[in-house]
């Protein structure tokens, strides 16, 4: 039997400095960018660039562990927590989703996502088939793997960052809004399965038609499941905790619970868990019952704690000191 075994003292505490130093710090970051009148996105992600090693992590190593993970410990919790900013912020979007103007505007709404995907896959493969030299690669004998993995990167939306860039920007309901957000979610998707394939070609398995066949279909039931026998039964517990529970908060409790539950089940099919939390954002947002009070609590959450948190975490990640060579420079 698995036996729980709680982080180490020094790792806790390190977590725990690091949220705060970097939430601070984030909103700082982003209220300076919103007076010049820009998404406060930005300030948050450069809240983590200042502090990461681009720039004080580097400059002052010691603060390592004080706004850098220390530990490989302290990096997967930071990472968790960053995790959650991520699924709040997504469950806000797809509780923002207005499915009917979406089909409305169907047609440019594929064709942004047919472009958004094709174009930068083309040039992501152009890139790495015939632009990297043997060198840079771990292993030239495989440049095919390389280059469909960087055409599928290139390929995949910051689905977050639109998400936050469109409710800053106060454009979340309308038209272009909308059409954007299902747009990268359809490109995130496609991203997603392509990026399945291009694991198993890594660890050596063949590229079949059921390897290409199986994701679509899974994804496919996935989506089915979850609005029509997934939106059934959440119409019912919806009613069930509106009628007999009698707690603060029931509905917060209820939203924050199914996120995860469809988060943990997009996950086990091998997709990102954002992707569940979109979806039944979408179908929670569709419920005649939900109580739009709700939403705003979950925004103050998401906006205020999480989501400033989860862009700084970016911002730690990034190294621009590992591009100032001149190879990386050229390409």
């Amino acid at each position: 039997m698995p036996v729980f075994i709680a982080a180490p003292y020094q790792d806790i505490l390190g977590l725990i400095t690091q949220i705060s130093v970097l939430l601070f710090t984030a909103r700082i970051f982003g209220e300076i960018f919103q007076r010049f009148g820009q998404p406060s996105v930005i300030g948050e992600i450069l809240a983590g660039v200042f502090w990461g090693p681009s720039f004080l992590g580097r400059i002052f190593p010691q603060l390592i562990g004080f706004a850098l993970p220390a530990t490989k410990i302290q990096g997967h919790l930071l990472e968790v927590v960053g995790l959650f900013g991520a699924m709040f912020l997504l469950l806000i979007t797809g509780l923002e989703t207005d499915l009917p103007l979406i089909k409305r505007l169907a047609r440019f709404t594929l064709g942004t996502a047919l472009g958004g995907i094709l174009l930068p896959f083309v040039s992501g493969f152009i890139l790495g088939q015939y632009f990297i030299p043997d060198y840079l690669l771990a292993d030239p004998n495989r440049r095919l793997v390389f280059t469909l993995f960087l055409a599928t990167a290139m390929s995949i939306s910051a689905i977050p960052v639109i998400s936050r860039v469109l409710i800053d920007m106060k454009l979340m309901r309308r038209d272009l809004g909308q059409s954007i957000i299902a747009a990268g979610m359809i490109d995130d998707t496609v991203g997603w399965i392509l990026l399945s394939l291009v694991t198993g070609m890594a660890s050596g398995q063949k590229l079949g038609l059921m390897s290409i066949v199986t994701p679509l279909v899974v994804i496919a039931g996935f989506i089915i499941f979850s609005f029509t026998i997934g939106k059934w039964c959440i119409g019912v517990v919806f009613n069930f905790v509106q009628d007999e529970v009698k707690s603060q908060d029931k509905f917060l409790t209820l939203i924050v619970g199914l996120a995860f539950l469809w988060g943990s089940l997009s996950k086990s099919l091998s997709f990102e868990p954002l992707l569940g939390v979109f979806i039944v954002g979408i179908i929670i947002g569709e419920i005649p019952r939900f109580h739009y009070e709700v939403k705003a609590k979950l925004e103050s959450i998401a906006m205020a704690i999480f989501s400033p948190v989860f862009f700084a975490i970016a911002g730690l990640k990034v190294n621009v000191y590992n591009l100032l060579t001149l190879d990386y420079l050229l390409i």
